[in-house]
C-alpha cells in the first residue's frame, strides 16, 4: 500500500522541449531616400575607382628613391621577407615582402605585397594584397584585393582604401562596342559601395547593364541603374525608397585614363 501511495504522489517529469527565447525578428527600417543613397554613392565614386597601375608605380618609385644595396634585401622590385624591417641610408624604412612580376607576353603585371614603407617625411605607404593588371588583344583584366594607400601623396589624397574589385574591359562587344565591366566592393573614408556587374559603354557613354549598392549604418541600398545612371533605389529589407541618380562619366574616364596607358 505504501508503494502504491508513493507511485500515485510522484511529481511529473520536467519537459525536455527546447524553448525559443529569442525575441521575434524585426527588420531594420530604411532611413535614406533614393537621393540620399545616390549622393553617398557619388561621394565614394568621386574619390576615384581604384586602379592597379598607381599601386605598382608608387612601389617602383619608392624602391628607386629609397632603396640601397643593403636595404631592403630584394631581387629587382621584389622585396624578400623582412618582418623586422630596415632603415636605408636614404631615410626610407622598408618592412614586409613583395613580389612583382611583369608579364611581357600578355602585357601588364602581377603584384603581391604585405609591406609598408615610411618615407623621410614620415608618410606611410601601405600595401597589403594583390594588384593585377593584364591586357591583350581585345581585352584588359584588373584584379584588386586588399588595402592600399600612401599618406598625403597623389593619387592617394583620399587615404587608404580597401577593396575586392574586378574590372574587365572588352573592346569588341558585338552589340555596343568597347564595354568596361565592374564587380566587387570598395571601402574608403567616404564609405562602402559595391558594383554589381556594372557595364559601361565607352562608345555610347552610357550604362548598359548592372547597378551599384551603398552601405549605411543601418543596411545596404541597391539600384539597377538606367543608361543615364538613374534608378529606383531599394533597401535591403525590400522596400523601395525613391529615385536617385549617379554620374559615372568622370570616375570611369579617370579609371580608363589611369589604367589603359
Amino acid at each position: 500500500m505504501l508503494l502504491l501511495t508513493l507511485a500515485c504522489t510522484g511529481s511529473e517529469p520536467a519537459s525536455t522541449a527546447i524553448q525559443d527565447t529569442a525575441p521575434p525578428y524585426e527588420a531594420t527600417p530604411s532611413q535614406w531616400d533614393g537621393e540620399t543613397a545616390a549622393a553617398h554613392t557619388q561621394a565614394i565614386l568621386d574619390g576615384g575607382i581604384p586602379m592597379a597601375l598607381p599601386i605598382v608605380e608608387t612601389w617602383v618609385e619608392l624602391v628607386d628613391l629609397g632603396s640601397t644595396e643593403a636595404c631592403p634585401e630584394r631581387v629587382d622590385y621584389s622585396m624578400l621577407d623582412a618582418p623586422f624591417g630596415c632603415q636605408a641610408d636614404t631615410g626610407y624604412y622598408f618592412s614586409g615582402m613583395t613580389a612583382l612580376k611583369f608579364d611581357e607576353e600578355v602585357g601588364g603585371f602581377e603584384f603581391l605585397c604585405d609591406a609598408y614603407v615610411i618615407d623621410p617625411d614620415g608618410r606611410t605607404f601601405w600595401c597589403g594584397g594583390e594588384s593585377i593588371l593584364l591586357g591583350g588583344e581585345g581585352f584588359v583584366f584588373m584584379h584588386l584585393l586588399g588595402t592600399f594607400g600612401y599618406e598625403g601623396v597623389p593619387p592617394w589624397e583620399e587615404g587608404r582604401k580597401s577593396m575586392a574589385l574586378w574590372a574587365e574591359w572588352f573592346t569588341e562587344d558585338p552589340e555596343v562596342g568597347p564595354v568596361l565591366y565592374l564587380n566587387g566592393s570598395v571601402t574608403s573614408a567616404e564609405g562602402s559601395m559595391a558594383f554589381d556587374n556594372l557595364g559601361w559603354s565607352t562608345n555610347e557613354r552610357k550604362i548598359v547593364s548592372g547597378g551599384v549598392a551603398v552601405r549605411s549604418d543601418h543596411g545596404w541600398y541597391r539600384a539597377i541603374l538606367g543608361p543615364a545612371g538613374c534608378s529606383a533605389w531599394v533597401f535591403q529589407a525590400g522596400n523601395a525608397v525613391g529615385q536617385g541618380c549617379v554620374d559615372l562619366d568622370t570616375p570611369i574616364d579617370a579609371w580608363i585614363q589611369g589604367s589603359l596607358q
